[in-house]
């Protein structure tokens, strides 16, 4: 059985979505990061919840380059980069 890390989620990249969020469900995923709770009444999300939700992105982005970056030492992170095609 291969060994997992704590709080580890089985995500399924390959298969891609059915179509492509709209830019309002991209700003509310954001601000839902940042704190914002998108119910029924709550309106629209304001500058501080998107910006606390772009910190959060920020702070997984940098911490995926930093584990793609070690992962060959052994670390129970696991990263199967995307294939890249080549056309000539």
């Amino acid at each position: 059985m291969p060994q997992t890390c704590p709080g580890e989620r089985e995500m399924d990249f390959a298969r891609p979505t059915k179509k492509m969020p709209t830019l309002n469900e991209v700003i509310r995923l954001i601000a839902q990061r940042g704190g914002f709770l998108a119910r029924k009444g709550d309106g629209e999300p304001g500058a501080k919840t998107l910006w606390l939700g772009l910190q959060e992105i920020a702070i997984f982005v940098e911490g995926a380059r930093y584990a793609r970056e070690f992962s060959e030492v052994g670390t129970c992170v696991k990263w199967d980069a995307p294939k890249r095609i080549h056309t000539h």
